[in-house]
């Protein structure tokens, strides 16, 4: 059962993937959203205010239950009616019975991902009771017989072309692709709905405990009508959405509408504290004026309490549904939404699915999270999606177990002699088959993404050629001498030995004497293959090899050294190693990095050649080296050009170029174009699994510009 989901899972992928209407729409919605929202955060102490925002989440999810309680209180005070619904299923069940005791047939309601989570549109219809949404995205989503496919902008998959033709066959005449012809028509269509409906369902973005009051940012203006017009108004209320205070939404709210939809403020902000009411006549209170006479506001915990007493994933509440993340998403500005296969998307989408539903209903969606980590650095409230979908997957395979075949890859890369004589027979396969690889590779086969990802392996290993150039090289003097260990790496031990040899090169230069490491795999492919034990042992054997060594440890890889520094403590913790492993940690630097920070000047290599430099994932956010690279690149004599999203994901990330293949190569495709834009002459990167999917890229794309480690380019042979 679980393999036919993972093949219903790829199929929707592949056809997402392939979909070039989708594609067209998700990069207009990107392109016009990025400049937005840089625009709109002009001025702003981002850093600042984002932590405030973690902050009053933090605050109030500590106090979950006293807030609820306050509340509660505070409403109830004003004659609005509050219910906490344990399930979707009783939230679901209180807005049925509410519909049937009011005799409506008709219920209007503004965009809520959390009635999407509980059904409701689908409970109502089966009773007979129409429901309209009136949101513009959710109202087009609605006639097409799809589900939301984005928090913020539901119909972000749909072009306007797409749009006109939904439009013209419920207007029965034929409507323009012209967005206010269509804005109009679905005015028109919707206006008289809202005086005409016996009950109005909204969502809400905060909810204010010391006052009892819902705030419902939007900008269409329907959330207003919807929550006034309707003799009856009931909310549907995540319980994280709770704050203590007025001031508490300030932050919040200054982020919202920026991260959202790129603009200040939202144009309409709704400050709603109970039903309407008046004292205009003899100053008596009249619950029921202009606005509803019922206020009805359903808190839904649906597994949010489990969430918030787990240490980890606790984090995943901390989320305001800003959907910034899904905005510049690589996977995501393929896909979309509804290849989830869920209410909530994205990576962080994947997370609230594992927790609210379990993680059995998330295990495919997870999968489509890179791991890139530029969702961090824009989130409002500093969550870290990439560490929750990876604590997530690997509580799964701990369930689950290691499948055999990553069990054996993995005993294969644990050892260096074991990877060795496996790197020699892929040679040895190479040869022989000659240019019937690419042929075997195209092939529809088990494993086939992995043959034509392979690039061909060198002709002698790192090591070997190491050991040729140790005798002719000069050691440094003693008084300069400083003795340094290059942890390689598997691309760089056996596709890419030139990378190796060329550090090797600015190593010498810099004063500094290096030794080649005979490690095998750091652990990071075990570790994106969730086989943990696998991960542990590499980290094991890893850290008895180091601390015997003396001296920086310098990486060539960004994700060997993020496995050294980042991911071996955290592996390690508890056991006997855990104090070797830390001083692993502090010992190991990046090449570039080294070579920045002790003012390496590097030779006039660059003739004034233009370099674009694509910024790995694993090197910007995970390590923080941001500059290094580019300075040295300059300092060579390189012109740096500009490249537009440089420090996006490549499409590469590890296994996952493997195991989603198609998205990958999307990615990838948009990568290139960036490149061919740019038009360099020459494209550096740090990475050498960026290395072997940029030249992919290229083979596939037609991009001629030479792709090089940056190691190579300061130090050509």
């Amino acid at each position: 059962m679980a393999q036919e989901s993972h093949r219903q899972f790829m199929k929707r992928v592949r056809r997402a993937a392939a979909d070039p209407q989708l594609t067209e729409a998700l990069r207009r919605a990107s392109e016009s959203y990025e400049k937005q929202r840089e625009d709109a955060l002009q001025g702003l102490d981002f850093a600042a205010l984002r932590q405030q925002v973690r902050e009053v989440k933090e605050r109030s999810l500590a106090q979950l239950p006293e807030l609820y309680e306050r509340f509660r209180q505070e409403a109830e005070q004003l004659g609005a009616q509050v219910v906490l619904a344990p399930t979707a299923a009783e939230a679901r069940g209180y807005l049925v019975a509410l519909a049937q005791r009011l005799g409506t047939r008709l219920v209007v309601k503004s965009k809520s991902m959390a009635t999407e989570e509980i059904g409701l549109n689908h409970a109502l219809a089966e009773r007979g009771v129409r429901v309209l949404e009136t949101d513009l995205g959710e109202y087009i989503v609605q006639l097409a017989g799809e589900r939301p496919s984005h928090f913020v902008t539901p119909a972000i998959h749909k072009t306007k072309e797409q749009i006109a033709e939904i439009f013209s066959r419920q207007a029965g005449r034929r409507l323009p692709p012209d967005i206010p012809t269509l804005v109009e028509f679905a005015r028109q269509e919707l206006r008289p709905a809202f005086s005409e409906a016996g009950l109005g369902v909204t969502g809400a973005n905060l909810a204010i405990a010391e006052s009892g009051t819902l705030v419902i940012a939007t900008n269409e203006g329907n959330a207003r009508l919807v929550s006034s017009l309707p003799p009856v108004h009931a909310a549907v209320v995540g319980l994280e959405k709770l704050v203590p205070a007025l001031e508490d939404t300030v932050p919040i709210l200054k982020l919202l509408g920026r991260c959202a939809t790129g603009q200040k403020l939202t144009a309409y902000t709704s400050f709603i504290t109970g039903p309407s009411r008046t004292a205009d006549i003899e100053k008596e209170l009249t619950i029921g004026v202009h606005g509803p006479r019922e206020l009805h506001i359903i808190f839904l915990d649906g597994g949010r309490e489990a969430m918030r007493q787990d240490p980890e994933l606790r984090e995943a509440l901390y989320c305001i549904r800003c959907s910034a993340c899904l905005n510049l998403c690589p996977a995501f500005q393929v896909v979309s939404g509804h290849v989830f296969g869920r209410t909530y998307h994205g990576g962080i989408g994947s997370v609230l699915t594992a927790g609210l539903e379990g993680a059995a209903a998330a295990k495919e969606m997870l999968e489509l999270c890179t791991g890139c980590r530029y969702c961090l650095d824009i989130c409002p409230a500093k969550v870290d999606t990439p560490r929750l979908v990876r604590v997530v997957k690997e509580r799964q395979a701990q369930q689950a177990g290691v499948p055999l075949p990553t069990r054996a890859a993995s005993w294969v890369l644990a050892h260096p002699s074991r990877l060795q004589a496996a790197a020699g027979a892929a040679r040895l396969g190479q040869r022989l088959l000659g240019p019937a690889w690419g042929v075997f590779a195209a092939l529809p086969l088990p494993g086939g993404a992995a043959l034509r990802a392979a690039p061909p392996l060198a002709a002698e290993p790192l090591a070997s050629l190491w050991a040729q150039g140790q005798q002719a090289s000069s050691r440094p003097t003693e008084r300069e001498a400083e003795p340094v260990q290059l942890y390689p790496g598997c691309l760089v031990s056996h596709v890419y030995p030139e990378v190796g040899l060329a550090a090797r090169r600015l190593l010498l230069e810099a004063g500094l004497w290096p030794e080649l490491l005979p490690a095998g795999c750091c652990g990071m492919p075990a570790l994106h293959l969730l086989d943990l034990p696998a991960a542990r042992r590499m980290a094991e054997q890893t850290v008895r090899l180091l601390a015997g060594t003396a001296g920086t440890i310098i990486t060539v890889c960004p994700t060997c050294s993020v496995a050294l520094r980042q991911e071996y403590p955290r592996l390690l913790a508890g056991s006997e190693l855990e104090q070797e492993a830390a001083r692993v940690a502090a010992r190991t630097r990046e090449l570039c990095e080294l070579l920045a920070a002790r003012g390496f000047p590097p030779l006039p290599v660059g003739e004034g050649r233009t370099v674009a430099h694509h910024q790995s994932c694993h090197l910007k956010r995970s390590l923080g080296i941001a500059q290094a690279p580019a300075e040295l690149l300059a300092a060579a004599g390189y012109r740096l050009v500009e490249l537009a999203e440089a420090d996006r994901c490549c499409g590469f990330a590890g296994t996952y170029a493997l195991r989603l293949e198609p998205v990958a190569m999307r990615i990838l495709a948009r990568k290139m174009e960036c490149l061919a834009a740019a038009a360099p002459q020459v494209v550096a990167t740090d990475c050498p699994g960026c290395l072997l999917h940029l030249r992919r890229g290229a083979a596939q794309h037609g991009f001629g510009a030479p792709i090089a480690h940056t190691a190579l380019l300061l130090s050509p042979p």
